[in-house]
């Protein structure tokens, strides 16, 4: 049996996605709040992409990178 789906807490989307439920925005706008939103996140994601392509020739899709993002932002908010 699948375990149940959980939603992100509101306090940790990006501001970009208030105005839709998260899983109803489309990937350009929700890649777009998370850019704009977690600037500091989202270039670390970008010079991880740039390491995992020079070293492993992989190249990380936008969605990846968006990930990271996300999770490196969380990192980021739990540390202070």
């Amino acid at each position: 049996m699948l375990p149940a789906f959980r939603h992100p807490p509101e306090d940790f989307l990006p501001s970009g996605c208030s105005a839709a439920p998260w899983w109803k925005m489309t990937n350009v706008s929700l890649h777009t709040a998370v850019k704009d939103n977690y600037a500091k996140a989202w270039k670390c994601a970008e010079k991880i992409a740039q390491h995992l392509n020079k070293s492993y020739q992989r190249e990380l899709t936008t969605e990846e990178i968006m990930f990271l993002a996300i999770h490196i932002e969380r990192v980021r908010k739990e540390g202070r």
